[in-house]
């Protein structure tokens, strides 16, 4: 089971980081975030949003490219 998730910005809500995790639990895991992860998340707040679950990796790693992408 894997997981993609994004991290907005709780102030205007805009998105400013994909990610994908083998565990739903990942999206929320707030350490060890790059600086520019850290200074977004200190200046404007972060909301976690879990977009969709997958059976495999594969399924998750092509949406969480899509995502990026758009």
């Amino acid at each position: 089971m894997a997981c993609v998730y994004v991290h907005r910005r709780a102030d205007d809500g805009r998105i400013f980081y994909v990610g994908k995790g083998s565990r739903e639990d990942r999206a929320s895991y707030l350490k060890k975030r790059n600086p520019y992860w850290q200074a977004v998340a200190a200046k404007h707040g972060v909301v976690i949003e879990v977009v969709a679950t997958f059976e495999t990796d594969a399924l998750a790693c092509e949406c969480e490219r899509e995502l990026i992408a758009w």
